[in-house]
């Protein structure tokens, strides 16, 4: 399907209903009217879905809505072993206990364990 640029344009432009993205490959624009043509493409909303996650992409907004935020049940008990020594915390109404005190984040705990700032959920591996 060897064709010249504005002829691609056109048949993007047949196909999609949208201009050919300036960036898009020569080769690669063959490649996907060849496979919309055979294929039959995708359904319209399924179509549109995707040129609205590609233009959210393009302008760096992310395709995805944060999850819920992590939430830890009274009375678990995280346990880390930090330079060989075993360390025990447990969730409270109020906090978090450790080492007989109460703490408003795990954070704070992590930094009391280690004398230097970390994110509390990824010392006690709740987060990558």
């Amino acid at each position: 399907m060897k064709s010249s640029r504005t002829e691609l344009e056109n048949e993007w432009k047949k196909i999609f209903d949208a201009d050919l993205p300036k960036h898009v490959h020569k080769a690669y624009a063959e490649k996907y009217i060849k496979w919309q043509k055979e294929n039959k493409g995708f359904e319209k909303s399924l179509q549109k879905q995707i040129n609205k996650l590609v233009e959210n992409y393009e302008k760096g907004i992310s395709a995805f809505t944060p999850s819920t935020p992590f939430e830890i049940k009274n009375g678990t008990k995280l346990i880390r072993e930090f330079k060989g020594i075993k360390y025990e915390v447990t969730k409270l109404d109020s906090g978090y206990e450790f080492s007989g005190k109460i703490y408003k984040s795990l954070s704070s705990i992590a930094n009391e364990i280690t004398g230097t700032r970390w994110n509390g959920k990824k010392f006690f591996g709740l987060v990558k």
